[in-house]
């Protein structure tokens, strides 16, 4: 460079005027004043998700070029993440849904369960299955779904039974549905709730992107270890059965799920097509820890998922009321994902707009979350342009002409 550099000196002053010889001379130069490259500042682990809300430092593994972190989170459940990167900065993704049983333990640990229930719009009139339900006690708010049927619910607690679906035999023989457990997925949630309640873990919703960077990770990790959760051939059958007893069971079989016009119907007997061949043998939805997928479970199926695109309106702990605004913006929030109920129509991995008209109160029953968190300092914005990048643009398109 430095021989090139005394050459393009020699010429003639028209002759370095021109903008090809210009820019390669103003290139040469930057080319020789680069210097190495700074290492990156070392990133506070207590400053990151959970542990910046007082859950403790997260235990830190890599293993086949990913690195995760495990944190202690509330009521000793464990909150694991993955590190992926998009083209706006780096960012944690969880790597299962957010289940009932850490959405009560963290409300417990900060004692917003008037809060939580609020943003819940939570009614026992909604349709379709839901893993939890409430009452109020002279003790407060108490979550009392995951609890033993009531006499004559043969959906085994999923359901809210009316006097017409009472001793009903919703699922035909030998299909095994479990009651709801704590460690089933938080659904029938709006999504002002979800973004509060991932804030006072001191985490976000994910970006569609951070998704998208999710199921790559998983494209690389090698074959799902069990069948995603979507709608197979153990909803079929269930479906066949509510069929043949000719009667409207709050319905189902697709009671008040998430589609692309969001207007899910009430009664959608006829739209009984699977989405999957395979079978996983759950009904309605699995675990959190159960289900496809290696390193992630359930990005695809079980519930779809709500993203928000701008994460910087989600930084921080949100009040109830900041919640409600940032879920009002129009294009941020997405669903994305499939669930167990969605029709063979819905593309897992396109992220659906959602109107911002009644967003505060929307949620479906195959709709829930799954946590994030930035990693500061990685969102730099546009980066730099190469010298390589540069020296192309600076030569390819430039005529030479030698001048006197």
């Amino acid at each position: 460079l430095n021989e090139f550099m005394v050459k393009v000196e020699s010429l003639t002053p028209g002759t370095r005027a021109q903008p090809l010889v210009a820019g390669a001379l103003g290139l040469a130069k930057e080319m020789l004043s680069v210097k190495p490259d700074a290492a990156p500042a070392a990133v506070d682990m207590a400053s990151l998700g959970p542990a910046r809300a007082g859950f403790g430092k997260p235990v830190e593994e890599n293993a086949d070029n990913v690195r995760s972190l495990t944190f202690d989170g509330p009521g000793n459940i464990k909150l694991a993440f993955i590190r992926v990167e998009t083209p706006s900065g780096a960012a944690f993704v969880a790597t299962t849904e957010f289940s009932l049983g850490m959405f009560i333990a963290t409300i417990d640990s900060k004692g917003k369960r008037a809060e939580a229930l609020e943003l819940l719009d939570a009614k026992d009139r909604d349709n379709g299955p839901r893993a939890w339900s409430y009452k109020k006690t002279k003790n407060g708010i108490e979550f009392d779904r995951a609890k033993p049927a009531p006499p004559k619910d043969l959906s085994n607690g999923w359901l809210l039974v009316t006097p017409e679906m009472q001793g009903k035999q919703i699922y035909p023989a030998g299909l095994n549905v479990p009651p709801p457990q704590p460690e089933h997925p938080m659904q029938y949630i709006p999504p002002k709730a979800a973004a509060y309640v991932a804030s006072l873990l001191g985490c976000r919703l994910p970006t569609s992107a951070e998704w998208k960077a999710a199921i790559e990770i998983e494209k690389n990790a090698g074959a799902p270890l069990k069948p995603y959760n979507r709608r197979d051939i153990s909803w079929e059958k269930m479906a066949e059965q509510v069929k043949g007893l000719k009667i409207e069971l709050r319905g189902l079989p697709t009671p008040d799920i998430f589609t692309e016009d969001q207007k899910a119907p009430r009664n959608a007997l006829s739209a009984v097509r699977v989405a999957d061949a395979a079978d996983d043998t759950w009904c309605w939805f699995a675990p959190v820890n159960d289900g496809g997928g290696v390193r992630f479970k359930n990005l695809i199926g079980n519930v779809a998922e709500f993203v928000y695109e701008n994460p910087s309106v989600l930084a921080g702990e949100l009040t109830p009321t900041a919640a409600q605004a940032a879920v009002g913006i129009e294009g941020m929030v997405k669903v994305i994902g499939a669930s167990a109920l969605s029709p063979s129509e819905i593309v897992p991995d396109r992220a659906y707009g959602l109107s911002v008209n009644g967003m505060n109160s929307y949620k479906w029953s195959d709709v829930g979350f799954r946590l994030a968190f930035s990693v500061p300092g990685s969102n730099a914005g546009t980066p730099p342009e190469s010298l390589a990048s540069r020296a192309v643009r600076e030569i390819s398109p430039s005529e030479f002409v030698p001048m006197p």
